[in-house]
Formats: structure tokens, C-alpha cells, sequence
């Protein structure tokens, strides 16, 4: 759930669905199915059929986080289809996604939790608000970062703000080494 703080209006996401809800008495403006879709936890992206060869499965898409920024009228919202992507959305019309994230960056099972926020970006990187993800990565997640920030314009949305090798705006735990650490 997230709370648009210029309007209040109540954002929530739940399985298959989206909302957009009035703060006084949490009608429905609007109402977005985001799933099932076409899936495989063992495609990359199944949206490109031609990088997926495995079976596709009708999945539910759990929405994992939501986050308004309101300073640019977008909602975040994140779930565990294809491999854990999430999304800008036009906050005044939920249906309409702006921008999809290229590279997963939450976990793509259904129990696994996240957290995300956008706050001010690193000072001395850049000058806009960016959005920082916390993630539990599941067992088979090898390639996502536990905690990241991440831009949000839209020719950069969701792309690391400093990738550098040794200190970069990111961590992430070697998937070898993750047995021995609780989430």
C-alpha cells in the first residue's frame, strides 16, 4: 500500500490487481489486472520468447512493493513476474506504464519480502530523488542485489546509480554465500 500525500489517494496492490483507491471512503477510481501472465521462474525474461526455450505457466502476479513519487507523478510498484521487474506508472492513470525495469531487482517467489522508498540520491552522484530497494533474495535469485538505488527518470528508470565493481550504490551477497546469512 502506498499513499499519494499531494491527493491521499490509497494505492493498493494485491494479487492479479492494482488500485486506486479515494482516502475518504476508499472507493474504487481505478483498477488495473496486472496478472496472470505468461511466465517461467526459469526464463530470464519470458517475455521474449525467443530468450525463453522452458514451458510457459499462467502465473499470479503478486505485487511485492509500491511507492509514490509524487514529485514526478509516478507509482513504483513491483512484483514477481518475469524474474521480479518493476514499473513506473502514471500516478493519475495506474493503467498506463511508463517504464519497465530491463533487469529483475526484487525476488520473483511469492513469500520473499521487499522494501523500497525514494528519497534523495547519493549528493555527489546525482541531484535527483532515486529509489532505494531492499530485497530478500530467494535461493534461485543469482543475479539480484540485496540493497540498491536505483534512478527514476525514465530513459535511466531502474538502472544502478553508480555500478562501480568495489563501491558501487548497491550490495549483494554472493549467491555461494547466502545459506549462511538469515533474511
Amino acid at each position: 500500500m502506498a499513499i499519494d500525500p499531494s491527493t491521499t489517494r490509497v494505492f493498493v496492490g494485491a494479487v492479479n490487481s492494482l488500485y486506486d483507491l479515494t482516502s475518504a471512503d476508499l472507493t474504487v477510481r481505478r483498477h488495473v489486472q496486472t496478472g496472470p501472465q505468461d511466465d517461467s521462474p526459469l526464463c530470464r525474461d519470458a517475455r521474449n520468447r525467443e530468450d525463453c526455450r522452458h514451458q510457459l505457466s499462467r502465473t499470479n502476479s503478486h505485487t511485492k512493493a509500491l511507492a509514490v513519487y509524487d514529485k514526478s507523478s509516478k507509482l513504483i510498484e513491483c512484483s514477481n513476474l518475469f524474474q521480479g521487474r518493476c514499473r513506473l506508472r502514471n500516478l493519475h492513470n495506474i493503467s498506463e506504464v511508463i517504464s519497465e525495469a530491463i533487469e529483475p531487482r526484487v525476488s520473483n517467489d511469492t513469500t520473499s519480502s521487499v522494501v523500497i522508498f525514494v528519497g534523495q540520491g547519493p549528493a555527489n552522484l546525482t541531484t535527483d530523488p532515486v529509489l532505494y530497494v531492499g530485497a530478500t533474495i530467494g535461493s534461485a535469485d543469482h543475479d539480484r542485489m540485496s540493497v540498491s538505488s536505483l534512478f527514476l527518470r525514465p530513459q535511466k528508470a531502474f538502472e544502478i546509480v553508480f555500478p562501480g565493481l568495489y563501491g558501487g550504490t548497491h550490495v549483494s551477497l554472493d549467491y555461494r554465500s547466502r545459506g549462511y546469512y538469515k533474511y
